[in-house]
C-alpha cells in the first residue's frame, strides 16, 4: 500500500491540476496491482470569504485589473493541456468550508476521490456554487455519499457546530501552524513536494515509496521535475505538517 496526502482547496486551480496529475499517477500504479490510498487535507485560500456567491470574474478583476482576461486565457490554456475544461467566466466564489466537510464525510465512506474530482469540476467547469448546501447534497448523492446519520437532518454534516466541523477547523489550524500558506502540497512516504508537480514526478514519488520488490513491477524512477510554480512553493512547511 502506497499512501499519499494532498493539501488542497477546491477553489484553487493549481490544486485541480495537481489533483488530476496525482490521480493519474495513482491510476498507473493501480494498473500494476499496487494499492494506493489518497488522503486530502483541507486548506482555504480565503478563510474569511462569505458564503457568496460572488462571480470569480469580479474577484479576478480586483486582483489583476486589466490583466484579468489575460490571466483567464492563460490559465484556461494551461489546464487544457491536462485535459481540463475551465469556464472561469461563469465560476462563482464562496467559502469552501462546507465542501471540505463533504470531503471529510466522503473519506469516511471511501469516496473522497470521486467527490474531490466532482467538486473541482462543479466549480471550474459547471459554474455551480459549491458553498450552497443544496449543491453539496446533489454532489454527495451523485457520488454515492451518505451525508447524515439521521436522514431527517440532511444538512447535518454541514453544521458549524458539529464535531466534524470542529475537527476540520483543528486540522486547518494545525496545517497553518506548521507553515502551510499555499497549495497544493503533497506528501508521499517521507517526501514533501510543494507546488503543481508533473504527473511523472508524482508517479516517481509514489513508486519510490514502495518496497523494492514491488517497485520492480512498475519500472525505473526518473528524476523528479521541479514544481510548476505555486504559492506553496514559497511556504516554509515544517516536518510533520502533512501526515
Amino acid at each position: 500500500m502506497v499512501k499519499a496526502d494532498m493539501v488542497m482547496d477546491v477553489h484553487c486551480v493549481r490544486s485541480y491540476v495537481g489533483y488530476t496529475r496525482l490521480a493519474r499517477a495513482a491510476t498507473r500504479l493501480r494498473a500494476a496491482a499496487v494499492p494506493v490510498r489518497l488522503t486530502f487535507r483541507p486548506f482555504r485560500l480565503a478563510p474569511d470569504a462569505p458564503l457568496g456567491p460572488l462571480p470569480l470574474g469580479t474577484v479576478l478583476k480586483a486582483l489583476f485589473g486589466e490583466g484579468a482576461e489575460a490571466y483567464i486565457a492563460r490559465t484556461t490554456g494551461q489546464a487544457a493541456q491536462d485535459g481540463l475544461e475551465l469556464a472561469l467566466g461563469r465560476a462563482v466564489v464562496g467559502n469552501s468550508f462546507g465542501a471540505h466537510l463533504l470531503i471529510s464525510r466522503a473519506a469516511e465512506q471511501g469516496r473522497a476521490e470521486p467527490v474531490v474530482e466532482r467538486l473541482f469540476r462543479a466549480y471550474f467547469t459547471d459554474g455551480l456554487h459549491i458553498a450552497d448546501p443544496a449543491v453539496l447534497r446533489e454532489i454527495a448523492a451523485e457520488c454515492g455519499v451518505k451525508t447524515a446519520h439521521d436522514e431527517s437532518r440532511p444538512d447535518g454534516f454541514l453544521l458549524d457546530t458539529s464535531q466534524a466541523a470542529d475537527e476540520l477547523r483543528a486540522e486547518m489550524d494545525r496545517l497553518r501552524a506548521h507553515g502551510v500558506t499555499g497549495v497544493p502540497i503533497f506528501r508521499v512516504g517521507d517526501r514533501v513536494l510543494c507546488g503543481t508537480q508533473t504527473e511523472d514526478a508524482l508517479f516517481d514519488a509514489l513508486r519510490a515509496a514502495l518496497p523494492t520488490r514491488s517497485a520492480a513491477r512498475v519500472g525505473p524512477v526518473r528524476a523528479a521535475a521541479p514544481p510548476l510554480g505555486c504559492a506553496a512553493g514559497r511556504s516554509r512547511v515544517r516536518v510533520g505538517a502533512v501526515r
